[in-house]
C-alpha cells in the first residue's frame, strides 16, 4: 500500500530507466521556480537524491542527470557512455590538481599542514600513477592469431635469412 508520505515529494514509483521528470514537477513539489538561483541546490538535488533513494531500495544503480532543468534518469547504453566521460574527465581534473598540489611552495604551508600536504601528494600520486598504469596496460594492442583460410599462420620461429 503506497501512502502519502512515501510518494513525497513526488512519485518515484512509476519511474524506470529512461524516465524524466520535468522541471514544472521539480518546481511544483519543492516550491522553487527553475529560473532561481536556487533551483539547483534547494530543488534539483534534493530531487535527484529523492529519486536515488528510491531506486536504491529497490536495488537499482541508476545515473541521474539534468537536462534543461529537467532530471532525466539514463537508459544503460546511455550511462555508461556518460559515466566513462565523466570518470575521464574526473581524472584528468585529478591530474591537473596534483599537479597544483606539486607547484604549492612548502615554505608558505603551515607547520601542521605540512604533513597532510606530503602525505596527499604521496597518496594520489600513487593513486594517479597505478590507475595511469592499468589504463595503459588495458590500451595497448594485443595480438590476434591470424584466421584466413589458406593462409598458413606465422611462424613462431625467429626471423633469420632462410625463412623471411
Amino acid at each position: 500500500m503506497t501512502t502519502t508520505t512515501s510518494l513525497y515529494p513526488f512519485d518515484t514509483d512509476s519511474l524506470t530507466k529512461g524516465s524524466r521528470v520535468t522541471r514544472d514537477t521539480i518546481t511544483a513539489a519543492y516550491g522553487i521556480p527553475w529560473t532561481s538561483a536556487l533551483y539547483g541546490i534547494k530543488a534539483f538535488l534534493p530531487a535527484r537524491h529523492h529519486v536515488e533513494r528510491a531506486f536504491a531500495a529497490r536495488g537499482e544503480i541508476v545515473t541521474v542527470v539534468c537536462d534543461k532543468g529537467d532530471l532525466v534518469i539514463l537508459e544503460d547504453d546511455a550511462a555508461s557512455l556518460y559515466n566513462e566521460r565523466t570518470f575521464s574527465l574526473l581524472f584528468r581534473r585529478a591530474g591537473q590538481t596534483q599537479h597544483r598540489m606539486l607547484g604549492v611552495d612548502r615554505s608558505k604551508v603551515l607547520p601542521e599542514r605540512l604533513g597532510r600536504h606530503d602525505r596527499a601528494l604521496e597518496t594520489n600520486g600513487r593513486a594517479l600513477g597505478a590507475a595511469s598504469r592499468e589504463l595503459r596496460r588495458n590500451l595497448l594492442p594485443s595480438p590476434r592469431q591470424r584466421a584466413t583460410p589458406g593462409i598458413a599462420a606465422p611462424s613462431k620461429k625467429p626471423p633469420t635469412e632462410g625463412n623471411i
